[in-house]
Protein backbone atom coordinates (compact mmCIF):
# COMPACT_ATOMS: atom_id res chain seq x y z
CA UNK A 1 0.00 0.00 0.00
CA UNK A 2 2.15 3.42 -1.21
CA UNK A 3 -0.31 5.32 0.21
CA UNK A 4 -0.06 3.46 3.64
CA UNK A 5 3.90 3.66 2.88
CA UNK A 6 4.31 7.17 2.78
CA UNK A 7 1.33 9.01 5.44
CA UNK A 8 3.12 6.58 7.99
CA UNK A 9 6.77 8.30 7.08
CA UNK A 10 5.07 11.83 6.32
CA UNK A 11 3.50 11.66 9.99
CA UNK A 12 6.60 9.81 11.68
CA UNK A 13 8.91 12.85 10.34
CA UNK A 14 6.54 15.61 10.34
CA UNK A 15 7.64 16.32 6.69
CA UNK A 16 5.68 19.22 5.14
CA UNK A 17 2.92 18.17 2.59
CA UNK A 18 4.38 21.02 -0.23
CA UNK A 19 8.00 18.53 0.13
CA UNK A 20 5.78 15.79 -0.94
CA UNK A 21 5.59 14.68 -4.65
CA UNK A 22 4.62 11.60 -5.69
CA UNK A 23 6.08 10.18 -9.94
CA UNK A 24 4.13 8.62 -11.51
CA UNK A 25 5.19 6.96 -15.11
CA UNK A 26 3.30 6.06 -18.09
CA UNK A 27 4.12 2.13 -17.45
CA UNK A 28 3.02 2.29 -14.11
CA UNK A 29 -0.49 3.17 -15.62
CA UNK A 30 -0.65 1.01 -18.56
CA UNK A 31 0.31 -1.76 -15.91
CA UNK A 32 -3.04 -1.29 -13.80
CA UNK A 33 -5.07 1.84 -14.75
CA UNK A 34 -7.86 0.66 -12.21
CA UNK A 35 -5.44 0.61 -9.54
CA UNK A 36 -3.54 3.80 -10.24
CA UNK A 37 -6.45 6.02 -10.83
CA UNK A 38 -7.70 5.07 -7.14
CA UNK A 39 -4.07 5.66 -5.90
CA UNK A 40 -3.79 9.33 -7.83
CA UNK A 41 -6.65 10.33 -6.54
CA UNK A 42 -5.96 9.16 -3.05
CA UNK A 43 -2.36 10.87 -3.02
CA UNK A 44 -4.02 14.02 -4.48
CA UNK A 45 -7.10 13.94 -1.25
CA UNK A 46 -3.85 14.17 1.53
CA UNK A 47 -2.68 17.38 -0.09
CA UNK A 48 0.64 15.76 -2.17
CA UNK A 49 1.45 16.53 -5.54
CA UNK A 50 1.41 14.49 -8.02
CA UNK A 51 3.91 14.40 -11.03
CA UNK A 52 3.73 12.50 -14.33
CA UNK A 53 7.67 11.18 -14.81
CA UNK A 54 9.01 10.99 -18.07
CA UNK A 55 6.24 12.96 -19.73
CA UNK A 56 6.78 12.23 -23.61
CA UNK A 57 8.51 8.60 -23.57
CA UNK A 58 5.56 7.06 -24.32
CA UNK A 59 2.32 6.66 -26.86
CA UNK A 60 -0.18 7.44 -24.32
CA UNK A 61 0.73 10.47 -22.99
CA UNK A 62 -2.08 12.73 -24.43
CA UNK A 63 -4.62 10.54 -23.14
CA UNK A 64 -3.15 10.63 -19.55
CA UNK A 65 -3.50 13.79 -19.21
CA UNK A 66 -7.33 13.72 -20.40
CA UNK A 67 -7.84 11.17 -17.85
CA UNK A 68 -5.78 11.67 -14.72
CA UNK A 69 -5.53 14.57 -12.42
CA UNK A 70 -1.67 15.59 -12.63
CA UNK A 71 0.21 18.83 -10.79
CA UNK A 72 2.92 18.96 -13.00
CA UNK A 73 4.42 17.38 -16.21
CA UNK A 74 8.11 16.34 -16.16
CA UNK A 75 9.45 16.63 -19.30
CA UNK A 76 11.82 13.59 -21.01
CA UNK A 77 14.91 14.36 -20.95
CA UNK A 78 15.28 12.99 -24.88
CA UNK A 79 13.30 16.20 -25.98
CA UNK A 80 16.56 18.29 -24.80
CA UNK A 81 19.11 15.71 -26.82
CA UNK A 82 18.74 17.79 -29.87
CA UNK A 83 17.43 21.16 -29.78
CA UNK A 84 15.81 21.56 -33.01
CA UNK A 85 13.34 24.16 -34.48
CA UNK A 86 10.75 21.01 -34.54
CA UNK A 87 12.07 20.32 -31.10
CA UNK A 88 11.88 23.70 -29.76
CA UNK A 89 8.35 24.14 -31.28
CA UNK A 90 7.12 20.34 -29.74
CA UNK A 91 8.05 21.81 -26.31
CA UNK A 92 6.77 25.18 -26.48
CA UNK A 93 3.52 23.46 -27.28
CA UNK A 94 3.61 21.42 -24.66
CA UNK A 95 4.36 24.09 -22.14
CA UNK A 96 1.58 25.94 -23.46
CA UNK A 97 -0.90 23.23 -23.52
CA UNK A 98 -0.04 22.33 -20.04
CA UNK A 99 -0.37 26.21 -18.55
CA UNK A 100 -3.86 25.83 -20.56
CA UNK A 101 -4.48 22.68 -18.31
CA UNK A 102 -3.21 24.43 -15.06
CA UNK A 103 -0.78 21.90 -15.21
CA UNK A 104 2.70 22.85 -14.27
CA UNK A 105 6.28 21.86 -16.19
CA UNK A 106 9.80 20.58 -15.47
CA UNK A 107 12.24 20.23 -17.60
CA UNK A 108 14.77 17.65 -17.00
CA UNK A 109 17.98 17.06 -18.81
CA UNK A 110 19.06 20.22 -19.03
CA UNK A 111 23.04 20.76 -19.75
CA UNK A 112 23.44 24.30 -21.64
CA UNK A 113 23.40 27.96 -21.62
CA UNK A 114 21.10 27.66 -24.44
CA UNK A 115 18.56 25.44 -23.27
CA UNK A 116 17.91 26.92 -20.25
CA UNK A 117 17.17 30.42 -21.82
CA UNK A 118 14.73 29.05 -24.23
CA UNK A 119 13.03 27.28 -21.60
CA UNK A 120 12.92 30.29 -19.60
CA UNK A 121 11.43 31.88 -22.60
CA UNK A 122 8.67 29.88 -22.84
CA UNK A 123 8.04 30.04 -19.37
CA UNK A 124 8.74 25.93 -18.41
CA UNK A 125 8.32 26.45 -14.24
CA UNK A 126 11.22 23.99 -13.09
CA UNK A 127 14.61 23.20 -14.47
CA UNK A 128 16.94 20.29 -13.51
CA UNK A 129 20.11 19.08 -15.38
CA UNK A 130 23.90 18.97 -14.76
CA UNK A 131 23.36 22.71 -16.37
CA UNK A 132 22.88 23.52 -12.20
CA UNK A 133 24.63 20.68 -10.81
CA UNK A 134 25.04 16.41 -10.67
CA UNK A 135 23.30 14.12 -8.00
CA UNK A 136 25.39 14.67 -5.04
CA UNK A 137 25.10 14.16 -1.23
CA UNK A 138 22.99 17.18 0.69
CA UNK A 139 26.05 18.68 2.54
CA UNK A 140 28.00 18.53 -1.04
CA UNK A 141 24.93 20.12 -2.96
CA UNK A 142 24.69 23.35 -0.12
CA UNK A 143 28.10 23.80 -0.86
CA UNK A 144 27.87 23.72 -4.71
CA UNK A 145 25.12 25.91 -4.52
CA UNK A 146 27.04 28.24 -2.16
CA UNK A 147 29.76 28.17 -4.94
CA UNK A 148 27.58 29.21 -7.83
CA UNK A 149 25.23 31.54 -5.88
CA UNK A 150 22.09 30.25 -5.89
CA UNK A 151 19.77 31.04 -2.81
CA UNK A 152 17.35 28.09 -1.55
CA UNK A 153 13.62 29.54 -1.44
CA UNK A 154 11.87 28.89 1.58
CA UNK A 155 8.00 27.31 0.72
CA UNK A 156 6.52 30.78 0.80
CA UNK A 157 9.08 32.12 -1.56
CA UNK A 158 8.76 29.23 -3.85
CA UNK A 159 4.67 29.57 -4.10
CA UNK A 160 5.48 33.24 -4.43
CA UNK A 161 7.62 32.81 -7.43
CA UNK A 162 5.39 29.94 -8.88
CA UNK A 163 2.62 32.42 -9.47
CA UNK A 164 5.28 34.54 -11.92
CA UNK A 165 5.75 31.18 -13.96
CA UNK A 166 1.80 31.00 -14.45
CA UNK A 167 1.80 34.20 -16.62
CA UNK A 168 4.81 33.02 -18.59
CA UNK A 169 3.78 31.95 -21.94
CA UNK A 170 4.86 31.64 -25.54
CA UNK A 171 3.26 34.57 -26.79
CA UNK A 172 3.56 37.48 -29.73
CA UNK A 173 1.75 40.02 -27.07
CA UNK A 174 4.61 42.19 -25.24
CA UNK A 175 4.93 40.63 -21.50
CA UNK A 176 6.95 41.04 -18.59
CA UNK A 177 7.10 39.91 -14.90
CA UNK A 178 8.40 42.90 -12.50
CA UNK A 179 9.36 42.12 -9.32
CA UNK A 180 8.50 45.49 -6.64
CA UNK A 181 9.78 45.35 -3.39
CA UNK A 182 8.57 48.99 -2.51
CA UNK A 183 11.99 50.62 -3.03
CA UNK A 184 13.23 49.06 -6.52
CA UNK A 185 11.84 47.44 -9.54
CA UNK A 186 13.74 44.11 -10.97
CA UNK A 187 12.95 42.37 -13.64
CA UNK A 188 12.20 39.09 -14.26
CA UNK A 189 11.07 38.36 -17.23
CA UNK A 190 10.84 40.07 -20.62
CA UNK A 191 9.90 38.64 -23.89
CA UNK A 192 11.45 39.55 -27.10
CA UNK A 193 7.64 41.41 -27.90
CA UNK A 194 7.98 43.66 -25.21
CA UNK A 195 11.57 44.59 -25.52
CA UNK A 196 11.08 45.03 -29.31
CA UNK A 197 8.12 47.66 -28.46
CA UNK A 198 10.99 50.14 -26.34
CA UNK A 199 15.02 48.89 -27.63
CA UNK A 200 16.76 48.60 -30.39
CA UNK A 201 18.73 46.20 -29.80
CA UNK A 202 18.04 42.98 -27.44
CA UNK A 203 19.92 43.59 -23.90
CA UNK A 204 19.30 41.27 -21.21
CA UNK A 205 17.55 42.11 -17.74
CA UNK A 206 20.06 43.72 -16.08
CA UNK A 207 20.98 45.82 -18.75
CA UNK A 208 17.35 46.43 -19.35
CA UNK A 209 17.17 47.29 -16.08
CA UNK A 210 19.60 49.81 -16.06
CA UNK A 211 18.32 51.87 -18.95
CA UNK A 212 14.53 52.07 -17.62
CA UNK A 213 14.99 51.74 -13.81
CA UNK A 214 18.48 53.17 -13.16
CA UNK A 215 18.63 56.55 -14.36
CA UNK A 216 17.44 60.13 -13.49
CA UNK A 217 15.04 60.68 -15.41
CA UNK A 218 11.88 62.12 -13.38
CA UNK A 219 9.67 59.64 -15.12
CA UNK A 220 10.50 57.09 -12.42
CA UNK A 221 9.09 59.16 -9.79
CA UNK A 222 5.67 58.84 -11.76
CA UNK A 223 6.13 55.35 -12.25
CA UNK A 224 6.68 54.65 -8.34
CA UNK A 225 3.14 56.80 -8.05
CA UNK A 226 1.46 54.06 -10.95
CA UNK A 227 3.23 51.38 -8.83
CA UNK A 228 1.70 52.49 -6.02
CA UNK A 229 -1.65 52.94 -7.21
CA UNK A 230 -1.63 49.76 -8.64
CA UNK A 231 -0.22 47.54 -5.69
CA UNK A 232 -3.39 49.58 -3.83
CA UNK A 233 -6.72 48.79 -6.32
CA UNK A 234 -4.92 45.37 -6.97
CA UNK A 235 -6.63 45.88 -10.20
CA UNK A 236 -5.43 46.54 -13.90
CA UNK A 237 -4.15 50.34 -14.23
CA UNK A 238 -3.38 51.86 -17.49
CA UNK A 239 0.01 54.40 -17.67
CA UNK A 240 0.72 56.31 -20.90
CA UNK A 241 4.00 58.54 -21.61
CA UNK A 242 6.93 59.25 -23.72
CA UNK A 243 10.35 57.58 -23.99
CA UNK A 244 12.87 56.37 -26.83
CA UNK A 245 10.87 59.26 -28.79
CA UNK A 246 7.28 57.36 -28.74
CA UNK A 247 4.06 57.26 -27.17
CA UNK A 248 4.23 54.52 -24.93
CA UNK A 249 1.30 52.68 -23.07
CA UNK A 250 2.17 50.17 -20.02
CA UNK A 251 -0.75 48.34 -19.28
CA UNK A 252 -0.29 46.34 -15.53
CA UNK A 253 -1.99 44.66 -12.61
CA UNK A 254 -0.15 42.82 -9.13
CA UNK A 255 -0.49 38.90 -9.69
CA UNK A 256 1.18 38.13 -6.11
CA UNK A 257 2.18 39.61 -2.99
CA UNK A 258 4.34 38.49 -0.21
CA UNK A 259 5.90 40.18 3.00
CA UNK A 260 5.37 43.65 0.94
CA UNK A 261 6.73 42.68 -2.12
CA UNK A 262 4.71 42.64 -5.59
CA UNK A 263 4.91 40.79 -9.00
CA UNK A 264 3.50 42.81 -11.62
CA UNK A 265 2.15 41.76 -15.10
CA UNK A 266 2.85 44.07 -17.41
CA UNK A 267 2.31 44.63 -21.36
CA UNK A 268 3.89 47.49 -23.27
CA UNK A 269 2.62 49.28 -26.79
CA UNK A 270 4.60 51.65 -28.68
CA UNK A 271 2.14 53.97 -29.85
CA UNK A 272 4.34 55.53 -32.29
CA UNK A 273 4.13 52.67 -34.94
CA UNK A 274 2.25 52.58 -37.34
CA UNK A 275 -0.54 50.34 -36.47
CA UNK A 276 -1.39 53.36 -33.67
CA UNK A 277 -1.13 55.85 -36.24
CA UNK A 278 -4.62 57.30 -35.04
CA UNK A 279 -3.75 56.94 -31.35
CA UNK A 280 -0.62 58.75 -32.22
CA UNK A 281 -2.42 61.93 -34.06
CA UNK A 282 -4.27 62.12 -31.05
CA UNK A 283 -1.71 62.75 -28.60
CA UNK A 284 -0.46 65.02 -31.56
CA UNK A 285 -3.33 67.21 -31.06
CA UNK A 286 -3.26 66.79 -27.37
CA UNK A 287 0.38 68.63 -26.93
CA UNK A 288 0.29 70.90 -29.48
CA UNK A 289 -3.53 72.51 -27.61
CA UNK A 290 -1.65 71.54 -24.57
CA UNK A 291 1.52 74.25 -25.62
Amino acid sequence: DMLDVVEKAVARYDVPREYIHIEVTESMIASDEALMRRVIDDFKKTGSEVWMDDFGSGYSSLTLLKDYNFDLLKMDMNFLTSLSEKSKKVLQSVVLMAKELGIKTLAEGVETEEEMAFLKEIGCGKLQGYYFGKPQPIEEMFAHLEEIQVQVETREQGRFYEKACEYIKPTDAPLEIVEDDGVRFKTLFMNKAYKEQFFNDNPDLIEADRRIYQTPSPLLRKYREFADKMEKSGKEETFYYTGANSYLRFRAQVIAEYEGRYLIKGSLINLSMDKEKEKTEEFDIRLRELN
